[in-house]
């Protein structure tokens, strides 16, 4: 949603993390649901609906909706944020990265998968320690 870096051969260039992101990744992680809703359904909304491909924000919003979704849910089997693994975390980040850079995909997918490499990049800048307490099924 912000200033783009230098693509990689036959890749599309990646947004970074925006402050605005960052702040609703922040938000679902300490589970300030609220907050999170607000800021979705409001100035999040409203970039993404302006971004420079539409279909692409479409589905950047819609992955971050499906997040906050699956936070407040109470079903842990089918959620992939809830069971994040940390220990292939890296592994993770860079399937993301592929699929959020291919030319194969639709605008739509790249901008879906662009929300969860951001997501990922985020709880890789967050301590270890706090990341475990998010996660209780990492725990020992």
């Amino acid at each position: 949603m912000e200033s783009k870096t230098s693509p990689p051969k036959n890749r599309v260039s990646l947004p970074r993390v925006s402050k605005l992101s960052s702040e609703y990744f922040d938000m679902i992680g300490r589970k300030k649901y609220v907050r999170a809703r607000e800021l979705l359904e409001g100035e999040i909304k409203k970039r993404t609906e302006r971004s420079d491909d539409p279909e692409w924000g479409g589905g950047y919003y819609h992955a971050l909706k499906g997040m906050l979704s699956s936070m407040r849910s109470d079903g842990r089997k089918y959620s992939f944020i809830k069971n994040m693994d940390y220990e292939n975390i890296g592994k993770i980040e860079n399937e993301f990265r592929e699929y959020a850079t291919s030319t194969i995909l639709k605008p739509f997918d790249r901008g879906f998968f662009t929300a969860w490499l951001h997501y990922v990049r985020t709880l890789l800048r967050t301590p270890e320690d706090k990341r475990v307490q998010e996660n209780p099924k990492q725990q020992p």
